[in-house]
């Protein structure tokens, strides 16, 4: 298919908006990373081998998640109500419509997914279609979306703005993804493309020429999204932002670090100073009574209720233990 030159400057001013905004993408990565408990923590080797790690499991206390989850916690849509007058019963036509859209798209489990996404990576969106099967309006949800090269996974919605400004008018929604195909037996990984405007909807595909209009399953590249008498039915995407257009936790992900470290510290301290250390004087304290082999296989395990002894007078031998340290004042900070 041909594209022309409105498209070609369209989709330069799309590449451009991605381009520069990945220091701003690489953020919201962050940001999730924190959120999913991806964070930076120092171990020591000592740490590691007691606490033993795997790679799904990690060390940390993640205030990230807490700071966001108190605030999802009290975000819940429970009913509808509208400006229209109310029928004897006390009902509203419109609301009652609102109600059971919103239970066909089972919203009451989903809402809890957009209000997540807003919170942890500053905005969220909802696509509005409609579902022929139900025959009423259907949302999906959508991440913000994230490039790979600023550490996402390629695929999400962002919304286009006069003069790159949320608080002015929006141009166009785009949701972008990654798929797999199969070309004669040989797997790749493409790039896809829809883009909301409010008169049309348009979609893309990326291959070795560059960004192309693509249809399928029948239908065309570029379908028109109008009322009757030519009037454009408005770009069928919600964006959902944050206050500020900032992430919640934001201000916590120092802290975060900071945490993470006292908790290493605490763990540090409680392993080298809460147990006692061993003093034996005059005599080997092996289970042999011999010095300690290079295997460490007659080396004493001190355990509770272990008895030590020596053949030899109190005068000859001794032993005795350093006593660990209080870690209250560690606790306290």
């Amino acid at each position: 298919m041909v594209v022309n030159a409105q498209d070609i400057v369209q989709l330069s001013y799309f590449e451009a908006l991605v381009t520069t905004d990945l220091e701003d993408q690489s953020d919201i990565q962050l940001a999730r990373e924190y959120y999913g408990g991806d964070q930076i923590v120092h171990l020591t080797a000592r740490a590691e081998e007691y606490l033993a790690l795997t790679s799904k499991v990690k060390f940390r206390l993640n205030i990230i998640k807490t700071i966001v989850q108190a605030v999802l916690d009290e975000l819940n849509v429970v009913s509808f109500e509208t400006s229209e007058p109310k029928l004897e019963d006390g009902t509203q036509m419109q609301a009652m419509w609102a109600n059971e859209v919103w239970k066909k798209n089972k919203m009451d489990a989903l809402q809890n997914d957009v209000h997540e996404a807003i919170l942890r990576d500053r905005e969220a969106f909802v696509i509005v279609d409609w579902d022929a099967e139900k025959k009423a309006p259907r949302f999906t949800f959508h991440e913000r979306f994230v490039s790979t090269e600023a550490g996402g996974n390629g695929t999400g919605c962002w919304m286009v703005y006069e003069n790159n400004d949320p608080r002015q008018k929006p141009l166009a929604a785009i949701k972008q993804w990654l798929e797999t195909v199969d070309e004669n037996g040989v797997l790749r990984s493409r790039s896809r493309r829809t883009v909301y405007y409010a008169d049309r909807v348009e979609k893309w595909v990326y291959g070795s020429g560059g960004w192309a209009r693509y249809a399928e399953n029948g239908e065309p590249a570029d379908v028109q999204w109008m009322r009757k008498k030519k009037v454009p039915r408005g770009i069928p995407v919600i964006h959902f932002k944050n206050d500020g257009m900032m992430v919640e936790a934001w201000d916590g992900l120092p802290m975060q670090d900071a945490v993470n470290k006292l908790a290493v510290d605490i763990l540090g301290a409680a392993d080298a100073a809460g147990i006692p250390i061993y003093k034996a004087f005059g005599f080997y304290p092996t289970t042999d009574g011999k010095a300690p082999v290079a295997d460490g296989s007659n080396l004493l395990e001190i355990s509770p209720g272990a008895v030590i002894g020596s053949s030899k007078s109190k005068t000859e031998a001794d032993f005795d233990a350093i006593k660990g340290a209080d870690l209250k004042p560690l606790m306290d900070t």
